[in-house]
């Protein structure tokens, strides 16, 4: 994405890694690459997926966000829904 007039090409990418070297990694020396690999995933899936909270979405973590739109799909489907798909006893019929 080096191309001219692309000024945000690498602007994502950067971001993440600065950040990622900044706040995780920041003068840790590794034995063997397999534990750096390790390490890193860990901070990506573990820590930084779940944990860190996103301005866009309005300081919500990922988890957050994503439990409070499933609530929102299940009030909405509970709203249009027929009550005879709601009921228990349907089934049994």
């Amino acid at each position: 994405m080096r191309r001219r007039g692309n000024c945000h090409g690498n602007v994502v990418h950067g971001s993440f890694f600065q950040l990622l070297k900044r706040v995780h990694i920041r003068r840790k020396v590794y034995a063997r690459r397999e534990k750096t690999r390790n390490d890193i995933f860990n901070y990506i899936e573990i820590l930084n997926d779940t944990q860190r909270r996103n301005g866009f979405n309005n300081q919500l973590s990922p988890v957050e966000y994503w439990r409070g739109y499933n609530e929102c799909l299940v009030r909405w489907w509970r709203f249009i829904s027929p009550q005879w798909l709601l009921d228990e006893d349907y089934g049994a019929r």
